[in-house]
């Protein structure tokens, strides 16, 4: 029933013995003071398991964000080596810097016309 590294036996014995030395009438007293006691101590493991968890998390991040920024410096060097190499294929005459003529846009005509006055 339990996972405590004790059988059923073992806590038979000791709730006869905590029966027999504590008395009927102090004995709920006493299990609500350890009831107590043992939810206070899982607040302090759960309070230590999340600090830990979030040094860990932090630390995966800083790891994540300076990779992710190295990768950034990578293609950014990558990109402006190829831009030098395609400058440096093409002669001076071939550089333009707005090869294509700007696109006109029509202004836009009103859907209904009004009426004429009479």
């Amino acid at each position: 029933m339990f996972d405590l590294g004790f059988g059923m036996g073992e806590i038979l014995l000791i709730a006869i013995l905590a029966l027999v030395f504590v008395g009927p009438q102090d004995l709920p007293k006493l299990m609500f003071e350890i009831g107590k006691k043992v939810n206070y101590l899982r607040g302090i493991a759960d309070d230590f398991k999340r600090g830990m968890n979030e040094i860990v998390y932090q630390e995966e991040a800083e790891k994540l964000k300076a990779e992710i920024l190295q990768q950034k410096a990578d293609l950014e060097n990558a990109v402006s080596l190829q831009t030098t190499e395609k400058e440096k294929a093409l002669p001076a005459a071939a550089i333009v810097e707005n090869p294509e003529p700007p696109i006109e846009i029509p202004s836009p005509q009103p859907k209904f016309s009004a009426p004429a006055p009479k």
